[in-house]
Parts: C-alpha cells; sequence; structure tokens
C-alpha cells in the first residue's frame, strides 16, 4: 500500500483560503464546530478514509506550517506509521487508521500560540502546560470530524508513557494498547531526528539510545522500541 499523494489542485485551493482570515479562525477550536456545520452538507453519507486520504495530506501541511521546525514532521511520522503497520502485516483499513492516527496527532497545535510553538530556549511551566494542551484539543477536533474511536484514541495518547508520567490523562501501561504505545514510540524518535530549536537532529543510532534509555526509565515500552529501532536502522543502512 502506497503512502497517499497531495493532489496539486487541492494545494492551490488551500493557498488560496490561506489569505482569507476567517480561514484561519475556523481552524480555532472555539469555531472549529461552526465552521464544520457550514462546510459538511446535511446528508448522512460516511467519507471512508481512502476518500478522505488527500483533504487529510492538506490538513496535515497546515498543521506543520506552523513552525518552521516542523515542517515535515507529520508527513514523515505518517510515512513511518504507515511502514511500521505494514511490518506488522496489518490489513489495508487498519493500515489506515494508524496512518491517520499519525497524521493528525498534532492538529490541535493549530489552537497553540506561535510564540510558544517558536520559542527557542525551554518553555516555562505555564508554557508547557499551554503547548500540552494540544493532546486535548486534537481528541477534540478529531472527536468532532467524526474520526473512528481507536484513530482518535492512538492519535491522543501519542504523549502518554506507561508508568503514568505522560499527558493528558497520565495513563498507565495496563490502559494503553499496543498502537497508541507505538505511536508514541514513533513520536519520539521522529522529534529526535529533526532539527529543533533546542537540539540538532540526531543519527538513527543516537535516537534509538534514547529510546532504550527511555524505555528503562518505564516511559515506552521495550517490545516496541525494539521493534522500531530494527525497522529504520533497515531503512537507514539500505
Amino acid at each position: 500500500m502506497q503512502e497517499p499523494g497531495i493532489s496539486r489542485s487541492l494545494a492551490d485551493i488551500i493557498l488560496s483560503l490561506s489569505d482569507n482570515l476567517s480561514f484561519w479562525e475556523y481552524l480555532e477550536s472555539r469555531n472549529i464546530t461552526y465552521a464544520l456545520e457550514r462546510v459538511f452538507p446535511d446528508i448522512d453519507h460516511a467519507v471512508s478514509l481512502t476518500e478522505f486520504s488527500r483533504p487529510a495530506r492538506i490538513i496535515s501541511t497546515l498543521v506543520d506550517s506552523k513552525s518552521e521546525y516542523t515542517l515535515t514532521h507529520t508527513s514523515d511520522l505518517a510515512a513511518k506509521a504507515l511502514a511500521a503497520a505494514s511490518a506488522r502485516g496489518y490489513d489495508d483499513q487498519r493500515k489506515l487508521k494508524f496512518y491517520f492516527a499519525a497524521l493528525f496527532h498534532d492538529i490541535g497545535k493549530l489552537v497553540i500560540p506561535n510564540r510558544i510553538l517558536h520559542k527557542k530556549g525551554a518553555l516555562n511551566s505555564e508554557e508547557m502546560q499551554e503547548a500540552r494542551k494540544h493532546v486535548y484539543y486534537t481528541e477534540k477536533t478529531l472527536w468532532e470530524i467524526g474520526f473512528d474511536r481507536e484513530i482518535i484514541s492512538w492519535a491522543a495518547n501519542h504523549h502518554e508513557r506507561l508508568d503514568g508520567s505522560g499527558y493528558p490523562r497520565g495513563l498507565t501501561a495496563d490502559q494503553l494498547d499496543r498502537e497508541s504505545r507505538t505511536l508514541a514510540v514513533l513520536d519520539v524518535y521522529q522529534s529526535l531526528t529533526e532539527d529543533r530549536p533546542y537540539w540538532k537532529a540526531k543519527t538513527h543510532g543516537e535516537a534509538a539510545a534514547v529510546l532504550s534509555q527511555m524505555a528503562e526509565q518505564g516511559y515506552l515500552n521495550s517490545r516496541e522500541v525494539e521493534e522500531i529501532s530494527l525497522l529504520f536502522s533497515q531503512s537507514v543502512t539500505q
């Protein structure tokens, strides 16, 4: 199964809309329901994940564009999620669900102020609390769009940790399914291998070492860490 591409015509439409102030206001959390009600037709027709793939890529690109440091974060994470799902032998529907969870995991960042997302130094406690709210808004937005419960759960759980130290709910190992644990590992790996205001991109080996340390400390699942480290070490050497 190939990663869905982006339609040039859809990209042109999004770029033209981006000059409209109302378009960006519609993306604010307090306005999302109103915006969806205006746009969605008054008919009961379920759109398949396959049909929604192209618009979804456009939306995720908008999310990444919030910061120069995350221009490919979501698309790269979604590609890795698809690779992991394929390696596990998931059927096409489950692959798409896991891909969509990765594609929309950070959609809640649309409501986080740029001064926080663009800050070059460490966030203070108040800014950290504000930044962490993006997971809540991810869950809320996906729920309002009408996504499958598993997609919503996997996306909303990507900052949870096995020992309960994560957020937003402080879930523990027995409350996190395999896909939630895997997306958490993938998100850390993807972030570590990107340039950020506060670190330079790590090599695969360096990122894998950090993941292993986090597994030893009880934050991440060791099985998922080993699987992801091995999977992407093979892609690095090819």
